[in-house]
């Protein structure tokens, strides 16, 4: 998603599970993600319903790890 991207992710209050692993990768909580799904509308900072987070006008694939 690109390191300023992020970075950006730490300066957020809520919600709490988001750790920046480096490397322009992030990594989401269960409480995170579900957060993250739920902000309504068109956001930047939201996923949505295909699974892509919306940052800066441009969307990203967010991947499960198992």
């Amino acid at each position: 998603m690109g390191t300023h991207y992020a970075v950006g992710f730490d300066r957020l209050d809520e919600p709490q599970g988001i750790t920046n692993l480096g490397d322009g990768r992030v990594r989401f909580t269960a409480y995170a993600y579900t957060y993250l799904r739920n902000v309504t509308g068109d956001r930047d900072n939201s996923i949505d319903a295909s699974g892509q987070i919306k940052l800066g006008g441009d969307y990203f694939p967010v991947i499960r790890e198992r």
